[in-house]
């Protein structure tokens, strides 16, 4: 299964700050920045945003531990009134990379993913709904019942594929699990855990081949770490160390135009 993946034309960098503005000029000087910043609305955190075919941004953030989502029609000069995703307020864990991660699948269904906090509860939940409409449905990615009184500093990585799966990993009690989803995202698979099953594993990523190869990697310590499994999450035995990150740095993956992995350390 492919990955889908969104690319937009220009540099985007996102800020928190209390204005929805767009800043167009530079901090000194004539010359003007060679890309475009936009704020974070109503002084929103931790943003993630996608840019879907009509050229409609749409964002997530969190705020006083509670999710948020807009869209923009005209590039981040405006938003739409936010949308709180989370029904019972204070129950997102926000901060860091800890906030509401965002995709587009290609059924043109919106995908956030977060942690909640609620009663320091610290387990991961999916919303799927239409860009259209305020109506987003609540799917359970595991019920770890992880209960945290801090806050974790660790977010999820996912990604909808084309057949609209979703794939998903997560740290949960210092360890790092992965699942996937039905093709409806409505159920996930049970978690599976990395080959070792050690403490101390953090900031997991996790992408597919059209071969049904899953990738997990994970840093634990220093070191990047990663393993080899079946779509249906069978280790194939093959797993191995990167190297070492730099200082407090987290790894990333992506598929190449070859079909291949790549790991960026």
């Amino acid at each position: 299964m492919k990955k889908q993946r969104f690319l937009l034309s220009i540099l985007l960098i996102v800020i928190p700050a209390m204005s929805s503005c767009m800043v167009t000029g530079s901090s000194g000087g004539d010359r003007a920045t060679p890309f475009s910043v936009i704020r974070t609305p109503n002084g929103g955190l931790v943003p993630e945003v996608s840019l879907d075919k009509k050229g409609i941004l749409h964002m997530t953030y969190g705020k006083d531990s509670d999710g948020y989502y807009v869209q923009s029609p005209d590039g981040g000069k405006t938003f739409t009134p936010p949308v709180q995703l989370n029904r019972r307020a204070g129950t997102v864990t926000v901060g860091g990379e800890r906030g509401p991660k965002i995709a587009i699948g290609k059924d043109g269904y919106l995908y956030v993913a977060f942690r909640t906090g609620y009663q320091n509860i610290r387990d991961f939940y999916l919303l799927k709904g239409r860009k259209t409409e305020n109506n987003f449905r609540l799917v359970p990615v595991s019920a770890d019942n992880w209960e945290l009184e801090a806050c974790p500093m660790s977010g999820p990585s996912f990604t909808v594929e084309d057949n609209g799966q979703v794939l998903i990993s997560w740290m949960s009690r210092d360890r790092v699990y992965w699942s996937i989803s039905n093709s409806e995202a409505s159920t996930f698979a049970p978690r599976v855990a990395t080959p070792q099953g050690g403490e101390g594993e953090y900031h997991p990523i996790v992408l597919t081949n059209h071969k049904g190869q899953v990738l997990l990697v994970w840093k634990e310590g220093p070191q990047a770490n990663w393993a080899i499994y079946t779509m249906d999450g069978k280790f194939t035995g093959q797993r191995g160390n990167a190297g070492v990150l730099n200082g407090r740095s987290k790894p990333e993956a992506f598929l190449g135009t070859d079909g291949n992995f790549n790991l960026v350390l």
